[in-house]
């Protein structure tokens, strides 16, 4: 062997570990080698230079530079050359789209090749194979390559064999096995010091433990992978891929949507159709979760298209029953039939296509139940149940569904009833596996539809108890999970702190144009390290407490019990009052919606600076006739007397500003996302330390909390200055009481990182979750600090709602503008005085509340008292 041809095939081992450097030294070679007649060496080096290519996702490079290569073998004269070539030219053929190409290249590659070499080119026609979802062809080609590569010690080609096979096993089900494949291959990898090959593997065991439920694990490895992949310069499609799945299982549907999309569009323009094609359907399945069935039309039909050309029939018919579901979720299932969706279901299952089959099979069921055909329907569910109830959440959750649908459909309400709890309770595994509060609220989307169907039917059972129960079923299942801390994380603390410290630059309005930009930048990739280290807590997975309508009542004692559920268009609701539990109907929701618009504007108006009088009286008129609108069509028409009052309303009217309703005024009133969380706080333990807190730019804080010195003995006081993010972390860490004065900012887009701002910077969720012990009542006197936003499954998320998770017991905030005003302080003072004195924090707040009102004052009536109370 020359020295060139040696140089050569050493390019080839470089390909895929620094495939950027081998490219361009690879392109050299092969011009040299050209220019002095040596096309077998020039035909090593362009398969070198085609291969990295390739391994940059540059495809239609790679196959101009491989059709060079096999041009050059054929000059030489070299039949095994040729074959080699032509192995690599097929599977880049095959990623380009023209998979019958690819595949016919690497079989007569195979009829040209002997011994290791023909092993190699057999491992890589496996993987097309398995691609192509023919997995009996892959494991066949695997297992005729397996011999030759051990017998010729080829670590490099055995590793590729090993992860190739773990994927297909995985493709097939069996996961577990799949997981030993890729830790062989990972270990062959990293004896071979392959750098590029070891990520890969993590990156595979994260799409394996995705497969396996095991989201957190899987977020963890491809937050790895990615780090890696970047350090190596190389593309971050595939990985964008296989995260985009890992966030469907985890509901967060939106993300998803994006990062496919991304990923298709990565993809588009280095020639690699096949695996956007794939994108495109992961685009399509996170779109129909999304409520977005025009946008998942559009992705499948699409996708399918690219399939038909690429003629990968399973792919295509998968792709088909995503735009046939779109049909059916925009309320146009006509051009969709039971038998093309079950025809489907059979040639997906053919294919090996397990879970796209089981897809299709819960689609014809649909179908079937629209068109009344309850037989056909039980018989496509049968088909799925006797394939095992094991498998992505979502099809789950469907297919529970769909069987509760076809129970309702023969007149079992109470099997129905059976089916939406075995749906709901697949759910709660789920979301309790996730350890992040984020991840578990948003997971409550996949039981959206089962959830309200059991509270409809619970509804129509006309048992006001078993209404109470479905209704709790349904509702704050993140908060009621025990909480689960991330754990202690160096790059957490740091990634936080760096990002207090951009936004305060950002805030200084000092910066050019492009330092802006820049530091924009900058914030927005600290905020989505901050996401992704937090949703790689892992959660545990028990039983979720159920509610006991008897305990609830023995817990209420003399107060009354309010919570609203939602069936159809309207509200529903439950009363308890002295061990009677009643169902009431309630207003639609869009009249509650618009009388919560009209409160919410004029009270905004009034909390700020007015042009005029006549504005301002305009401003009271419209909060006036808003407020008095939601209490008559949210507290004046039950029978709740002047009790103490428990209110539990859906996620959407957590915040409104319960405490201003006429039917309020002067009572104790506590609003919990659960009435079973409210009775789980009852036993909460509680520390001594009292501390108060007061944020830079607000005057009147530092005013309001020097006032609370003089409540309290010993209390910890932090100001302008001292309080810090970390030294307020410290204080409230396990204390009885905190309260904190500041600014607050509420973020719809991301409501974790809704905060209150300290003395350098901003507080966030994400640092109430860090604590080893939340303060057992957190007063927030800060404007929208008691803001939450609705996730689908009734979820809240918010401050309040992560103070709640954390372990709070109750937290006073407010659901509007703080006045930067004597009145607050006033309120503030005298709810304390109370509090001090032995007043539950709900009783205590609405003394101060009341006194304020008789003393014409209302600066603070928009704080609500959240939680236990």
């Amino acid at each position: 062997m020359s020295d060139m041809e040696g140089a050569a095939r050493r390019l080839l081992e470089r390909a895929n570990e620094d495939p950027v450097s081998a490219r361009q030294s690879a392109c050299e070679l092969a011009a040299e080698a050209l220019d002095g007649g040596l096309f077998g060496v020039a035909a090593i080096a362009l398969r070198a230079e085609g291969l990295a290519a390739a391994y940059l996702d540059d495809i239609a490079g790679a196959t101009d530079v491989l059709r060079r290569a096999a041009a050059a073998a054929r000059r030489a004269g070299d039949e095994t050359l040729v074959g080699e070539v032509e192995m690599t030219l097929g599977s880049v053929l095959y990623s380009s789209g023209a998979a019958r190409r690819g595949l016919g290249m690497l079989t007569r590659a195979i009829g040209r090749l002997g011994g290791a070499a023909r092993a190699r080119a057999l491992v890589q026609r496996g993987g097309l194979y398995q691609r192509a979802a023919d997995f009996e062809r892959a494991l066949a080609d695997f297992e005729a390559a397996l011999g030759d590569l051990e017998a010729s010690d080829d670590r490099v080609w055995l590793a590729r064999l090993h992860a190739n096979r773990g994927l297909c096993l995985a493709y097939r089900g069996s996961l577990e096995a799949a997981e030993g494949e890729l830790v062989v291959a990972r270990d062959l990898y990293a004896d071979l010091g392959h750098a590029f090959g070891v990520t890969r593997m993590i990156h595979n065991r994260g799409w394996v433990a995705a497969q396996l439920g095991d989201i957190p694990r899987a977020l963890a490895s491809f937050d790895e992978a990615q780090a890696r992949y970047e350090a190596l310069g190389s593309n971050l499609a595939a990985l964008l891929l296989d995260r985009s799945e890992a966030l469907i299982s985890a509901h967060l549907v939106d993300e998803a949507h994006a990062t496919a999309l991304a990923a298709a569009a990565a993809l588009g323009g280095g020639g690699h159709e096949a695996a956007r094609a794939e994108a495109l359907v992961l685009a399509s399945q996170a779109a129909l979760l999304a409520d977005k069935p025009a946008d998942a039309a559009a992705a499948a039909a699409e996708a399918m298209v690219l399939f038909a050309t690429q003629e990968r029939t399973g792919w295509a018919r998968y792709a088909e029953t995503l735009e046939l579901r779109a049909g059916v979720e925009s309320g146009r299932p006509a051009a969709a039939s039971w038998r093309r969706a079950a025809a489907i279901a059979g040639e997906l299952e053919d294919a090996r296509l397990v879970t796209a089959g089981l897809h299709a099979r819960v689609l014809a069921a649909d179908l079937a139940l629209a068109g009344g055909d309850l037989a056909v329907a039980a018989d496509q569910l049968s088909a799925v149940q006797r394939r095992g109830a094991s498998g992505p959440i979502d099809l789950s959750a469907a297919a529970w569904r769909a069987t509760a649908e076809l129970r309702l459909g023969r007149g079992d309400r109470r099997g129905a009833a059976a089916a939406v709890a075995a749906g709901l309770s697949a759910v709660e595994r789920h979301q309790a596996a996730l350890g992040a509060t984020e991840t578990r609220a948003h997971a409550a989307g996949h039981a959206r539809r089962l959830g309200a169907m059991g509270v409809e039917m619970a509804w129509e059972s006309g048992d006001p108890r078993r209404l109470l129960a479905w209704m709790e079923r349904t509702r704050a299942g993140a908060l009621r999970q025990p909480p689960v801390r991330v754990p202690d994380d160096a790059g957490l603390a740091a990634d936080l702190a760096e990002l207090r410290h951009v936004e305060r630059r950002l805030r200084g309005g000092t910066l050019d144009g492009a330092a802006h930009a820049v530091l924009e930048r900058r914030r927005r990739r600290l905020e989505e390290a901050v996401k992704r280290t937090s949703r790689r807590a892992q959660g545990e997975s028990r039983r979720r407490d159920r509610i006991e309508p008897g305990e609830l009542l023995g817990d209420l004692g003399d107060m009354a019990l309010l919570e609203f559920g939602r069936v159809g268009e309207r509200l529903v609701a439950v009363t308890a009052t002295n061990g009677r539990v009643r169902r009431h109907d309630g207003p639609p929701i869009a009249q509650v919606a618009e009388a919560l618009d009209a409160a919410r504007f004029g009270l905004r108006r009034l909390a700020g600076s007015t042009a005029s009088v006549a504005s301002r009286r305009a401003a009271e008129q419209l909060a006036a006739e808003g407020l008095n609108r939601l209490d008559a069509l949210l507290l004046a028409p039950y029978p709740i007397g002047d009790r103490e009052l428990l209110l539990v309303p859906p996620a959407a009217l957590h915040a409104l500003p319960w405490s201003l309703l006429p039917s309020a005024t002067g009572r104790s009133l506590t609003v919990s996302p659960s009435a079973l969380l409210w009775m789980r706080r009852g036993t909460v333990a509680a520390g001594s330390a009292r501390v108060v807190v007061n944020g830079p730019r607000l005057p009147h804080a530092a005013a309001e909390v020097r006032a609370l010195g003089s409540v309290y003995a010993g209390v910890v006081r932090l100001d302008a200055r001292t309080g810090t993010v970390e030294a307020v972390r410290r204080a409230i860490d396990g204390a009885a009481l905190a309260h904190l004065a500041c600014h607050g900012r509420f973020r719809s887009d991301n409501p974790l990182f809704s905060a209150l701002e300290m003395a350098d910077g901003w507080l966030t969720v994400y640092d109430f979750e860090s604590l080893a012990a939340c303060p057992q009542t957190v007063v927030l006197s800060a404007c929208d600090a008691g803001i939450s936003a609705e996730r689908p499954g009734d979820e809240v998320m918010g401050i309040v709602a992560g103070l709640l998770g954390a372990g709070a017991r109750t937290v006073v905030a407010s659901v509007g503008l703080v006045p930067d005003a004597s009145g607050t302080r006033r309120v503030m003072l005298d709810f304390h005085r109370r509090l001090a004195a032995g007043a539950p924090p709900a009783r205590a707040l609405a003394g101060a509340q009341e006194a304020a009102r008789v003393a014409g004052d209302l600066a603070s009536a928009s704080f609500v008292c959240f939680g236990r109370g």
